[in-house]
Protein backbone atom coordinates (compact mmCIF):
# COMPACT_ATOMS: atom_id res chain seq x y z
CA UNK A 1 0.00 0.00 0.00
CA UNK A 2 3.00 2.56 1.16
CA UNK A 3 4.47 1.51 -2.45
CA UNK A 4 0.97 2.79 -4.09
CA UNK A 5 0.75 5.63 -2.50
CA UNK A 6 4.59 6.36 -2.93
CA UNK A 7 3.98 6.13 -6.90
CA UNK A 8 0.87 8.21 -7.09
CA UNK A 9 2.91 11.02 -5.18
CA UNK A 10 5.60 10.50 -7.56
CA UNK A 11 3.61 10.62 -10.69
CA UNK A 12 0.97 12.94 -9.85
CA UNK A 13 3.78 15.38 -9.11
CA UNK A 14 5.62 14.88 -12.13
CA UNK A 15 2.55 15.65 -14.43
CA UNK A 16 1.81 18.93 -12.07
CA UNK A 17 5.08 19.70 -13.75
CA UNK A 18 3.21 19.18 -17.87
CA UNK A 19 0.06 20.90 -16.06
CA UNK A 20 1.11 23.85 -14.53
CA UNK A 21 2.82 25.74 -17.33
CA UNK A 22 -0.30 25.43 -19.05
CA UNK A 23 -2.62 26.72 -15.97
CA UNK A 24 -0.12 29.63 -15.00
CA UNK A 25 -0.42 31.50 -18.33
CA UNK A 26 -0.15 34.86 -18.57
CA UNK A 27 -3.77 34.66 -20.83
CA UNK A 28 -5.48 32.72 -17.93
CA UNK A 29 -8.53 34.96 -16.54
CA UNK A 30 -9.94 32.37 -14.30
CA UNK A 31 -8.51 33.13 -10.58
CA UNK A 32 -9.47 29.34 -9.42
CA UNK A 33 -7.13 27.67 -12.80
CA UNK A 34 -4.27 30.67 -11.53
CA UNK A 35 -4.20 29.07 -8.14
CA UNK A 36 -4.32 25.40 -9.26
CA UNK A 37 -1.82 26.09 -11.46
CA UNK A 38 1.03 27.58 -9.32
CA UNK A 39 -0.06 25.20 -6.19
CA UNK A 40 0.69 22.14 -8.91
CA UNK A 41 3.79 24.06 -9.59
CA UNK A 42 5.08 23.71 -5.95
CA UNK A 43 3.53 20.11 -5.90
CA UNK A 44 6.07 19.57 -8.59
CA UNK A 45 8.93 21.41 -7.12
CA UNK A 46 8.62 19.02 -4.23
CA UNK A 47 8.35 15.98 -5.86
CA UNK A 48 10.82 16.36 -8.40
CA UNK A 49 13.49 18.07 -6.20
CA UNK A 50 13.36 14.92 -3.71
CA UNK A 51 13.60 12.67 -7.22
CA UNK A 52 16.33 14.35 -8.39
CA UNK A 53 18.54 14.36 -4.90
CA UNK A 54 17.09 10.23 -4.14
CA UNK A 55 18.90 9.76 -7.71
CA UNK A 56 21.93 11.25 -6.56
CA UNK A 57 22.10 10.07 -3.17
CA UNK A 58 21.72 6.26 -4.08
CA UNK A 59 24.45 6.66 -7.09
CA UNK A 60 26.96 7.66 -4.87
CA UNK A 61 26.49 6.55 -1.18
CA UNK A 62 23.49 3.09 -1.76
CA UNK A 63 21.57 4.92 0.46
CA UNK A 64 23.77 5.05 3.61
CA UNK A 65 23.47 8.71 4.68
CA UNK A 66 22.91 9.05 8.52
CA UNK A 67 25.11 11.29 9.61
CA UNK A 68 23.79 14.38 11.15
CA UNK A 69 26.43 16.40 9.26
CA UNK A 70 25.44 14.89 5.91
CA UNK A 71 22.03 15.00 6.79
CA UNK A 72 21.99 18.87 7.03
CA UNK A 73 24.15 19.25 4.02
CA UNK A 74 21.49 16.88 2.06
CA UNK A 75 18.46 19.55 3.58
CA UNK A 76 20.35 22.79 2.44
CA UNK A 77 20.60 20.58 -1.23
CA UNK A 78 16.79 19.68 -1.06
CA UNK A 79 16.32 23.27 -0.57
CA UNK A 80 18.30 24.58 -3.30
CA UNK A 81 16.75 22.47 -5.80
CA UNK A 82 13.40 22.85 -4.95
CA UNK A 83 13.83 26.54 -5.22
CA UNK A 84 15.40 26.28 -8.58
CA UNK A 85 12.34 24.16 -9.92
CA UNK A 86 10.11 26.34 -8.03
CA UNK A 87 11.81 29.84 -9.70
CA UNK A 88 12.08 28.13 -13.04
CA UNK A 89 8.55 28.97 -14.25
CA UNK A 90 8.39 32.55 -13.16
CA UNK A 91 11.47 33.08 -14.95
CA UNK A 92 10.84 31.55 -17.99
CA UNK A 93 7.31 34.02 -18.02
CA UNK A 94 9.71 36.78 -17.23
CA UNK A 95 11.85 35.87 -19.97
CA UNK A 96 9.20 35.57 -22.36
CA UNK A 97 7.28 38.90 -21.42
CA UNK A 98 10.92 40.81 -22.07
CA UNK A 99 10.83 38.56 -25.56
CA UNK A 100 8.00 40.06 -26.85
CA UNK A 101 9.18 43.51 -26.61
CA UNK A 102 7.71 44.58 -22.68
CA UNK A 103 10.48 47.34 -21.43
CA UNK A 104 12.45 46.14 -18.88
CA UNK A 105 11.93 47.20 -15.72
CA UNK A 106 15.06 44.98 -13.73
CA UNK A 107 17.33 42.17 -14.11
CA UNK A 108 17.18 38.90 -13.94
CA UNK A 109 18.37 38.88 -10.05
CA UNK A 110 16.50 41.67 -8.87
CA UNK A 111 13.28 39.98 -10.49
CA UNK A 112 13.77 36.29 -8.27
CA UNK A 113 14.73 38.45 -5.08
CA UNK A 114 11.76 40.33 -5.55
CA UNK A 115 9.30 37.40 -6.17
CA UNK A 116 11.26 34.97 -3.28
CA UNK A 117 10.45 38.27 -0.82
CA UNK A 118 13.93 39.57 -0.18
CA UNK A 119 13.82 42.21 -2.20
CA UNK A 120 15.06 44.41 0.32
CA UNK A 121 17.55 44.57 3.00
CA UNK A 122 15.97 43.49 6.50
CA UNK A 123 14.85 46.76 8.87
CA UNK A 124 14.25 47.53 12.48
CA UNK A 125 10.59 47.65 11.61
CA UNK A 126 10.54 44.22 10.28
CA UNK A 127 12.07 43.20 13.80
CA UNK A 128 9.38 45.52 15.62
CA UNK A 129 6.68 43.95 13.58
CA UNK A 130 7.92 40.02 14.40
CA UNK A 131 8.21 41.32 18.15
CA UNK A 132 4.31 43.02 18.20
CA UNK A 133 3.04 39.45 16.58
CA UNK A 134 4.78 37.08 18.03
CA UNK A 135 2.62 37.10 21.39
CA UNK A 136 -0.78 37.10 19.92
CA UNK A 137 0.87 33.97 17.62
CA UNK A 138 1.98 32.19 20.50
CA UNK A 139 -1.39 32.59 22.02
CA UNK A 140 -3.10 31.84 18.61
CA UNK A 141 -1.04 28.65 18.91
CA UNK A 142 -1.57 27.92 22.51
CA UNK A 143 -5.55 28.12 22.13
CA UNK A 144 -5.73 26.33 18.94
CA UNK A 145 -3.44 23.39 20.81
CA UNK A 146 -5.78 22.94 23.37
CA UNK A 147 -9.29 23.15 21.06
CA UNK A 148 -7.59 20.52 18.98
CA UNK A 149 -6.44 17.99 21.97
CA UNK A 150 -10.46 18.21 22.56
CA UNK A 151 -11.20 17.33 19.80
CA UNK A 152 -8.96 14.84 18.74
CA UNK A 153 -7.16 14.03 22.01
CA UNK A 154 -4.25 13.57 23.62
CA UNK A 155 -2.56 11.12 21.59
CA UNK A 156 -2.87 12.37 18.34
CA UNK A 157 -1.86 16.38 19.44
CA UNK A 158 1.23 14.87 21.74
CA UNK A 159 2.79 12.94 18.59
CA UNK A 160 6.57 14.06 18.71
CA UNK A 161 7.61 15.83 15.26
CA UNK A 162 9.57 13.83 12.89
CA UNK A 163 12.36 16.64 11.66
CA UNK A 164 14.39 14.05 9.94
CA UNK A 165 17.08 13.82 12.45
CA UNK A 166 17.92 11.38 15.04
CA UNK A 167 18.30 12.28 18.54
CA UNK A 168 21.79 13.83 19.32
CA UNK A 169 22.66 13.01 23.02
CA UNK A 170 25.13 15.23 24.08
CA UNK A 171 27.14 15.48 21.01
CA UNK A 172 27.50 19.42 21.02
CA UNK A 173 28.48 19.67 17.14
CA UNK A 174 25.89 17.07 15.75
CA UNK A 175 23.30 19.74 17.66
CA UNK A 176 25.15 22.68 16.30
CA UNK A 177 24.31 21.33 12.51
CA UNK A 178 20.63 20.05 13.55
CA UNK A 179 20.63 23.72 14.69
CA UNK A 180 21.40 25.66 11.79
CA UNK A 181 19.27 23.17 9.88
CA UNK A 182 16.40 23.56 11.99
CA UNK A 183 16.48 27.12 13.16
CA UNK A 184 18.38 28.56 9.83
CA UNK A 185 18.01 26.58 6.60
CA UNK A 186 13.98 25.61 6.97
CA UNK A 187 12.56 29.37 7.75
CA UNK A 188 14.98 30.83 4.97
CA UNK A 189 14.12 28.52 2.48
CA UNK A 190 10.74 27.51 3.10
CA UNK A 191 9.54 31.14 3.66
CA UNK A 192 11.77 31.94 -0.05
CA UNK A 193 9.47 29.25 -1.34
CA UNK A 194 6.03 29.41 0.33
CA UNK A 195 5.44 33.41 1.40
CA UNK A 196 8.22 34.22 -1.45
CA UNK A 197 7.77 32.85 -4.97
CA UNK A 198 4.23 30.71 -4.23
CA UNK A 199 2.68 34.34 -2.36
CA UNK A 200 3.79 36.17 -5.11
CA UNK A 201 2.63 33.95 -8.11
CA UNK A 202 -1.16 33.24 -5.70
CA UNK A 203 -1.33 36.99 -4.61
CA UNK A 204 -0.56 38.36 -8.61
CA UNK A 205 -4.76 37.57 -9.13
CA UNK A 206 -5.95 37.07 -5.52
CA UNK A 207 -7.08 38.77 -2.85
CA UNK A 208 -4.73 38.42 0.65
CA UNK A 209 -7.13 35.89 2.45
CA UNK A 210 -7.68 33.70 -0.27
CA UNK A 211 -3.65 33.74 -0.57
CA UNK A 212 -3.36 33.49 3.20
CA UNK A 213 -5.42 30.42 3.74
CA UNK A 214 -4.39 28.54 0.41
CA UNK A 215 -0.25 28.96 1.39
CA UNK A 216 -1.01 28.26 5.03
CA UNK A 217 -2.65 24.88 3.56
CA UNK A 218 -0.15 24.07 1.59
CA UNK A 219 2.25 24.72 4.21
CA UNK A 220 0.60 22.43 6.71
CA UNK A 221 0.03 19.52 4.27
CA UNK A 222 3.60 19.16 3.47
CA UNK A 223 4.37 18.70 7.23
CA UNK A 224 2.85 15.71 7.19
CA UNK A 225 1.33 15.63 10.81
CA UNK A 226 -2.01 16.82 11.91
CA UNK A 227 -0.47 18.22 15.16
CA UNK A 228 2.11 19.70 13.55
CA UNK A 229 0.06 21.02 10.78
CA UNK A 230 -2.44 22.88 13.36
CA UNK A 231 0.93 24.78 14.31
CA UNK A 232 2.36 25.31 11.02
CA UNK A 233 -1.23 26.17 9.46
CA UNK A 234 -1.15 29.29 11.59
CA UNK A 235 2.49 30.07 11.52
CA UNK A 236 2.03 30.36 8.21
CA UNK A 237 -1.15 32.87 8.28
CA UNK A 238 1.05 35.20 10.82
CA UNK A 239 4.05 34.69 8.29
CA UNK A 240 1.46 35.75 5.59
CA UNK A 241 0.12 38.45 7.06
CA UNK A 242 3.75 40.20 7.96
CA UNK A 243 4.62 39.38 4.15
CA UNK A 244 1.80 41.32 2.91
CA UNK A 245 2.09 44.26 5.70
CA UNK A 246 6.15 44.72 5.43
CA UNK A 247 6.10 43.52 1.75
CA UNK A 248 9.25 41.29 2.66
CA UNK A 249 9.63 37.68 4.40
CA UNK A 250 11.90 38.91 6.94
CA UNK A 251 9.57 38.93 9.77
CA UNK A 252 8.02 35.69 8.80
CA UNK A 253 11.59 34.54 8.67
CA UNK A 254 12.16 35.51 12.48
CA UNK A 255 8.70 34.66 13.83
CA UNK A 256 9.65 30.81 11.80
CA UNK A 257 12.95 30.41 13.51
CA UNK A 258 11.50 31.66 16.51
CA UNK A 259 9.05 28.56 16.27
CA UNK A 260 11.92 26.26 15.32
CA UNK A 261 14.27 27.52 18.25
CA UNK A 262 11.33 27.07 21.04
CA UNK A 263 10.63 22.98 19.10
CA UNK A 264 14.41 22.67 19.07
CA UNK A 265 14.70 22.80 22.53
CA UNK A 266 11.99 21.02 22.95
CA UNK A 267 13.13 17.98 21.23
CA UNK A 268 16.64 17.47 21.29
CA UNK A 269 17.98 19.79 24.27
CA UNK A 270 15.30 18.88 26.86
Amino acid sequence: MEKVFAWIIIVGGLASGIIAPILTRQKTKSTVVHAIGWISWFFFSVVASAFVLSFVLLAVSGGEFNDTIFTTIIDALTYLIMFGFMILLPWRQWRGRRKKGQPRKQGAGKFILKISGLNRKPTLDDVKKFLSFFPLYFVTNLAAGIVMTLIVGTEIMSQEQDVGFAKAGNASLALVFIGLALVVLAPLFEEMLIRGVLFSKLRDKLKFWPTALLTAGVFALIHGQLNVGVMTFILALYAAFLREKTGAIWSGIMLHATQNLIAFCLLFLN
